[in-house]
């Protein structure tokens, strides 16, 4: 992840960005799971 030039701003804000990203990875996973159980219960 880390640039070329050794810029830690550059890869300071990649890691934010990875960061974000597994949080909103591990969000949909929730959200997904939350729906399939919903719908099992409403049969």
């Amino acid at each position: 992840m880390l640039d070329v030039c050794g810029d830690v701003n550059t890869y300071d804000v990649h890691g934010s960005d990875d960061v974000q990203a597994v949080e909103l990875a591990l969000t949909l996973l929730r959200t997904l799971e939350l729906n399939e159980g919903l719908q099992l219960a409403a049969q």
